[in-house]
């Protein structure tokens, strides 16, 4: 906070945050008479997954506020400005596999090249928000108080999606999602 003098003060807050992890694939039921549900053994020692692909995420958070008050003796004037961004990328080994692609015409008519995983997932999501605020206030001094004002909205939502089943047919959506009030 920044206060040069009675009648002025200047509040400014940032936060800014990024984080990359990964993880083991979700958990998959195998069916009973699946011939390699024997070879699983439960236990805190069994930690090993099968994949093709390291599952991978990374988010990235970005938020700034400023607010400032005048004092004009009678009534205060204020301001208040945000915005924020909220991006994730992921990519996730959906198979639960360590089985690649192999050249076969049928399977892989546009030639992916032998080891080429088959069955992931990657999404990119970002929100992105502003909103902004005027507000005039009377002191409580006199019989008569009262508080005026506007305020502004608008929120934006992007989401990519691609899930790769096998390397030549992508299921691919794209949505977007708007607000403003």
């Amino acid at each position: 906070t920044f206060e040069p003098s009675d009648e002025f003060d200047f509040t400014l807050i940032a936060d800014v945050s990024r984080r990359e992890s990964s993880s083991a694939s979700p958990f998959i039921a195998l069916p009973l008479n699946d011939p390699f549900r024997n070879q699983i053994v439960a236990g805190p020692n069994n930690l090993t997954v099968q994949n093709d692909t390291e599952n991978m995420f990374e988010t990235e958070t970005d938020m700034l506020v400023g607010k400032f008050n005048i004092d004009f003796g009678g009534a205060i004037f204020s301001s208040i400005s945000s915005y924020q961004r909220f991006k994730l990328s992921s990519v996730n080994d959906l198979d639960a596999s360590t089985q690649t692609h192999v050249f076969n015409p049928f399977l892989n008519p546009m030639r992916a090249p032998d080891g080429t995983p088959y069955t992931i997932q990657s999404a990119v999501q970002e929100s992105k928000a502003f909103s902004q605020e005027f507000r005039l206030t009377s002191d409580s001094s006199g019989p008569f108080e009262y508080m005026v004002g506007a305020w502004y909205s608008t929120v934006k939502h992007d989401r990519k999606f691609d899930r790769v089943p096998l390397r030549f047919v992508i299921s691919r959506w794209n949505a977007e999602a708007e607000n403003e009030s």
